[in-house]
């Protein structure tokens, strides 16, 4: 996570937002970076419940705001460096407000916090939708009872992304003294190619071939990398799975990844949407939080 100098946290004051909170609180500490606490309320219930009490919208935004600070003043009380930072409240569209926000004030890195617990599909909806959107990197978090990292999983898809996804690997290791498990997926091609004659699966050396010259790839990917310290613990795994995110998910489970860090390869202004498909399913799949890695000329929808 190099080159942070601002980050976004975005809170809801659930539990896992308060974990997300303390993992921005240490990310911007190490990296001598401006922190900024955002919470969004949705102004269309306000102007609703304004209209109800017969008060005017503005004066219910000030009334709402003053007990979100109240609150949230009592919810950081007991995190590291919590009494430090101040609360901003966002009346608007959720979504529309923290995505405005976190541009605005040029975000390096948003953090968010998800729910679910890696087997029900119970995700904050807001939050993947920010990290699907937003033109920074993008944590979301799942709850950390400290904010430590000890073992990350970095995905690998030789795209032009890849090289970064290793930076902010090797970042996060110098941060945390983390041991990374660098993974490629792949879709055998000998199991699509049945059709030829001889078949690619009675010929075994052809199979070995094939994982060598992948196993040679993600080594000289890894290798070209300097920005990894010598005393880091780096492995390599290649598997083979249908889908990257298949794969991601089994080796982040087999390892019991606290963090997993994936790239989005940026070929269309879509890639929104794939980011938001993978992430999703990382996060379904995994007790892991998640570090999505955006391409230098991602372009938000909202630009």
């Amino acid at each position: 996570m190099n080159k942070i100098r601002t980050v976004v946290a975005a809170v809801d004051f659930s539990e896992n937002s308060k974990s997300a909170l303390g993992m921005a609180l240490d990310l911007a500490k190490q990296n001598s970076a401006r922190l900024l606490v955002v919470h969004a309320i949705d102004r269309h219930l306000v102007s609703d419940l304004a209209k109800a009490i017969k008060v005017s919208v503005e004066e219910m935004v000030q009334h709402i705001t003053g007990q979100c600070r109240d609150r949230f003043a009592a919810w950081v009380a007991d995190l590291p460096d919590g009494s430090s930072v101040e609360l901003t409240v966002l009346a608007g569209v959720p979504l529309d407000s923290l995505l405005k926000f976190a541009m605005e004030h040029k975000a390096d890195l948003v953090v968010a916090g998800v729910t679910g617990d890696g087997h029900h599909h119970s995700l904050g909806s807001i939050a993947l939708r920010l990290a699907r959107q937003v033109p920074s990197k993008v944590l979301l978090v799942r709850g950390l009872e400290t904010p430590r990292i000890e073992k990350v999983v970095a995905a690998i898809d030789f795209s032009e992304m890849s090289a970064e996804v290793l930076r902010q690997a090797a970042r996060v290791a110098q941060l945390y003294d983390a041991k990374v498990t660098v993974v490629h997926s792949f879709d055998p091609p000998w199991k699509k190619l049945h059709y030829m004659a001889p078949t690619p699966q009675a010929r075994p050396e052809y199979i070995e071939a094939y994982r060598k010259t992948l196993q040679d790839e993600l080594e000289s990917l890894v290798t070209a990398c300097d920005e990894f310290a010598k005393e880091t613990e780096v492995r390599l795994s290649l598997r083979e799975e249908s889908t990257a995110w298949e794969g991601t998910c089994e080796e982040a489970q087999e390892q019991d990844a606290d963090l997993v860090i994936i790239g989005t390869r940026g070929r269309s202004r879509l890639r929104y949407v794939l980011l938001g498909s993978t992430t999703e399913h990382v996060l379904e799949h995994t007790d892991a939080s998640v570090l999505a890695v955006k391409p230098a000329d991602f372009h938000s929808p909202a630009e």
